[in-house]
């Protein structure tokens, strides 16, 4: 989470023997009173869940 310049990701990171991982799950930016929605590897569905929780579907930018 960066508050304060407005970028938020769900990420895993671990090891696979001796090989480094990380995957990232989802990546949110907010700018201008929209929420950008640049990575969404879920099933999940985060735009369709920001809107259900009230957030105008035209404030939902799809960047990917």
């Amino acid at each position: 989470m960066d508050d304060e310049r407005g970028h938020y990701q769900l990420l895993s990171v671990g090891w696979n023997d001796l090989e480094r991982t990380h995957s990232i799950f989802v990546h949110l930016d907010t700018r201008h009173d929209q929420i950008w929605v640049q990575v969404d590897n879920t099933d999940y569905g985060v735009a369709d869940a920001l809107a259900r929780f009230g957030i105008p579907k035209a404030n939902i930018i799809l960047g990917f």
